[in-house]
């Protein structure tokens, strides 16, 4: 209290002061406890009120605005009022009160006769020691927060920023530490940034305590390992770069793994920088070989089916393979030779092979499908629809059933119709080529001749020789063997015979069966459906060649010049 006996109130809120001797002093006392009321922990219901709600109660607070009307006419703009006992009382707002502005959610400061915003007046925070939000901050850990949920976004560019958000921490020197920790229960299970040096590093923490790198990128050149190995990778991961193709090139018969491929392997990742050489066996022709890479970094051809001699498993991966053809390719339209090569077009890896089936036995045609090189054996349930020195699947040689059609591994088909060539292709993920990829498949072949005679088995001619043409003759660009001239090859499509009868009349329709009575066919007899095949037999002569078209066979019919090859699409991976 002032010793002042004149001064009867407080210096700052202006407190009215009981006097000696003071009648009704109730009266001063409750007045200076309604102003403590308005003043502690002051909340307003509007800060730029021109007229005095109607639903006010004593207690409301409000500030008028600049020009005040009705019962708030007698009042200066900016003044804070108090209904108390249903009247409005101007309450002296002292310099530095703090004001909650319940509508708009902000916070004001008297300062200088005037209401201002407190960020406004406040500032800029800067040069803060710590912060905290809902929590508090330490030494070691000068800003704190405790929320459930976090949101950073970048400023737009109608708002004046670039739209661009770049979140920058740095630390002092490489040997320091810049990283992110993740914990639970306050116990460090992740992390990762530049921990300890300046390679990106990815770390992971078990249930006793102990750190592992799980993974590693090396600053210098980008290179990523894996010092814990990676779990469950049966494959390892190419990278071939901008260069289409298979990463494995052909020059001169030698094979080689090209420059500036990308190998992930057992947890470290490996850059061929040069070309790398393919170790060879003695290659057989007609057979298919797997490319390798071992343990030694060496990479070897093996046999399809078998695997690097000297290393156990677990210490070698395939990467692709090729197949080495008793001929080679047609150079032009006279078909291909005899003297055994690898196949340019058989050449695969893991991204770049037959989409769905073995890539054993085929070859690309055109960068665009592949196709079976070898007409289908009667022994594909072993040896796959592509095989060389195979007897060829006919009539007179009838193919077993797939398992996937009811076939119990020795049950054969009792006719090779086309329904039996589509459900053997289908079963090893393959087709029956349509008319324009068998177009394509065979061009390169000696064109407008025949073989001569049946040519029995798969291949250049194992088992008989043409008595007309030469096998190899009937080699296209692409490798594929036997490809036309040699028997008739079911194709994918049906077509209708035009037989030159008058089509006005009435005609006669009749059901044709598909055999293994699984549904029958209605078909027109003067006009019967028929399946498409191409080629030309080994007895078509001049009428043989890569776009020869045979539409006078039904899908039922069956012969010993009737064979199938399949085809499937074309997948390219990494």
């Amino acid at each position: 209290m002032s010793s002042d006996p004149y001064n009867h109130q407080s210096a700052r809120l202006k407190l009215d002061y009981l006097a000696p001797n003071q009648l009704q002093k109730h009266l001063t006392l409750n007045e200076t406890i309604t102003r403590l009321d308005a003043l502690i922990a002051c909340a307003v219901d509007g800060a730029d009120v021109s007229d005095a709600p109607a639903d006010a109660v004593d207690g409301t607070l409000i500030i008028t605005g600049d020009s005040p009307e009705g019962d708030l006419s007698a009042f200066a703009p900016g003044a804070l009022l108090q209904k108390d006992q249903g009247l409005w009382t101007q309450i002296e707002a002292p310099d530095g009160l703090i004001v909650l502005d319940r509508h708009a959610g902000a916070l004001m400061v008297r300062h200088q006769a005037g209401w201002h915003d407190a960020a406004a007046l406040i500032g800029p925070l800067s040069n803060l020691t710590s912060l905290g939000i809902n929590t508090t901050p330490d030494a070691l850990n000068r800003f704190a927060a405790r929320l459930n949920a976090a949101l950073w976004t970048a400023q737009p560019v109608g708002d004046g920023g670039t739209g661009d958000l770049r979140y920058v921490l740095n630390k002092e020197a490489s040997a320091h530490t810049l990283s992110l920790l993740f914990q639970s229960d306050w116990q460090g299970r992740a992390e990762f940034g530049l921990i300890g040096d300046d390679d990106f590093t990815f770390k992971v923490c078990d249930d006793e305590g102990q750190w592992r790198e799980a993974l590693k990128i090396d600053r210098s050149d980008g290179r990523a390992s894996f010092p814990c190995g990676v779990r469950g990778l049966v494959q390892p991961v190419l990278v071939r770069g901008q260069q289409p193709g298979p990463v494995f090139t052909l020059d001169a018969g030698a094979l080689s793994l090209r420059a500036g491929v990308g190998l992930l392997l057992d947890g470290a990742s490996h850059l061929i920088e040069t070309a790398r050489p393919v170790v060879m066996p003695t290659l057989t022709a007609g057979a298919d070989y797997e490319v390798f890479f071992c343990r030694d970094e060496v990479l070897r051809a093996c046999p399809a089916g078998q695997t690097p001699a000297g290393f156990s498993a677990g210490e070698y991966v395939c990467l692709g393979g090729f197949h080495h053809a008793p001929g080679e390719n047609a150079p032009a339209q006279d078909g291909g030779t005899t003297t055994a090569a690898i196949n340019p077009y058989s050449i695969w890896d893991l991204g770049w092979r037959p989409a769905g089936a073995s890539a054993r036995g085929m070859a690309l045609v055109g960068g665009r499908f592949w196709a079976d090189i070898y007409l289908l054996g009667t022994a594909h349930l072993t040896h796959g629809t592509s095989a060389h020195g195979q007897t060829i699947a006919d009539s007179e040689s009838l193919p077993p059933i797939p398992p996937m059609f009811g076939g119990n591994g020795t049950s054969t088909y009792g006719s090779f119709n086309w329904w039996a060539a589509a459900e053997i292709m289908a079963a090893h993920g393959k087709r029956l080529p349509t008319y324009q990829e068998y177009i394509q498949l065979a061009f390169g072949v000696r064109e407008a001749v025949s073989r001569g005679n049946d040519p029995v088995t798969t291949g250049l001619g194992t088992s008989n020789t043409g008595s007309s043409q030469l096998d190899h003759r009937f080699t296209s660009r692409w490798g594929v063997m036997q490809a036309a001239g040699v028997v008739l090859t079911w194709l994918a499509d049906f077509s209708f015979r035009m037989d030159g009868a008058d089509y006005s009349a009435a005609q006669t329709f009749s059901y044709k069966s598909t055999g293994m009575a699984r549904g029958n066919v209605l078909s027109q007899a003067s006009t019967g459906l028929s399946a498409q095949l191409g080629g030309g037999g080994w007895n078509f002569g001049a009428q043989s060649g890569s776009r020869a078209l045979i539409l006078s066979l039904m899908p039922w019919s069956q012969g010993n010049n009737l064979a199938a090859r399949g085809v499937c699409n074309h997948w390219t991976g990494l």
